[in-house]
């Protein structure tokens, strides 16, 4: 057998050798990857605890920010290019870079999480130009601060105090069942609150010419007492 033959013969056999070896590899690390776990495409990292959030960007996914006993960073991999975080004592910045959709679209966006942020510590979150969604917080105090085209839905919370302060074209809703025992209303511009799926003891409210609040027959049925008096105040 002629020599370029046999290096040609030896050259397919290691070929050959490598994708085998490559092919059990990856069959071996794919056996690792549980089709069941919902963060399978996530990357997870602890972070210290902080008090304030303070997140901007853009809308095209989802922020959701849940309680939990631990706080952690989770991102989405393909994602994980347009985050960045930063640090400044007790407060996480997060900035969410990407394509925004319109904001008719980004209330009602089923995308997975792009984020998802779980803690026990904050007490603030400012979002400007994202959607988040807050879920799950019990027997904690939340201030909530919306501007821009900042969307935010919370889900199945109960606050002894609830602060939202929307401005410019941002907007809020509820999903779930969701408890205020009190309340504090403030909205300016453009700006748009659902509330729907929120019970509360006293809401004091302060609203813009311009803003706009949609009740539910159940909310509006909270704000007269059984005297027929209203327990919603506007504040000055």
């Amino acid at each position: 057998m002629k020599q370029s033959n046999i290096a040609l013969l030896l050259l397919a056999l290691v070929l050959t050798a490598g994708m085998v070896t490559t092919g059990f590899i990856l069959k071996k690390e794919a056996a690792k990857i549980d089709l069941n776990d919902p963060l399978r495409n996530y990357e997870t990292s602890n972070i210290p605890a902080f008090k304030v959030l303070k997140i901007s960007g853009s809308n095209g996914y989802p922020i959701d920010i849940q309680q939990d006993s631990s706080t952690s960073l989770t991102v989405l991999r393909r994602r994980k290019s347009f985050l960045k975080t930063k640090r400044l004592g007790d407060t996480l910045e997060i900035i969410f870079s990407g394509a925004n959709i319109p904001l008719e679209q980004a209330e009602k966006n089923t995308t997975p999480a792009g984020i998802i942020i779980k803690t026990n510590s904050v007490a603030k979150i400012t979002n400007q130009n994202t959607f988040v969604r807050i879920m799950h917080f019990q027997k904690t105090n939340l201030d909530l601060e919306l501007t821009g085209q900042a969307v935010a839905n919370i889900s199945n919370c109960q606050f002894p105090v609830l602060n939202i302060r929307a401005a410019e074209q941002s907007r809020f809703n509820f999903d779930g069942k969701n408890m205020a025992e009190n309340f504090n209303l403030n909205l300016q511009n453009a700006t748009v609150g659902f509330l729907k799926n929120i019970h509360f003891s006293a809401l004091k409210h302060q609203v813009g010419d311009s803003a706009v609040v949609v009740l539910s027959n159940q909310t509006l049925t909270q704000l007269f007492n059984r005297q027929g008096q209203m327990s919603a105040q506007p504040t000055e």
